[in-house]
């Protein structure tokens, strides 16, 4: 969950630049600031394709945080840790 929809949308279009196709889902779609992104999976993704798709996002998240784009980033990127980072 990535919080407000300016967010989601601006991690969506970066993740975008970086190859990966990620879909942000806002409000009314979800309530107000519970914005996400929508990842698409198939059987037929490889391992190393969800790791790139990973290390994308920790890159985004590390861009928008290091550009001061909100808080919601920061939020984000801690919550990405605790559940994706060992």
């Amino acid at each position: 969950m990535i919080g407000d929809s300016a967010t989601a949308a601006k991690l969506s279009e970066r993740l975008f630049e970086l190859g990966i196709n990620v879909a942000p889902v806002t409000f009314p779609g979800v309530p107000m600031n519970k914005a996400r992104l929508r990842f698409f999976l198939t059987a037929i993704h490889e391992k190393s394709q969800i790791d790139t798709a990973l290390a994308a996002v920790r890159q985004a998240l590390d861009e928008l945080q290091e550009e001061g784009f909100s808080e919601a980033v920061a939020e984000a990127a801690a919550q990405f840790a605790r559940n994706f980072e060992s």
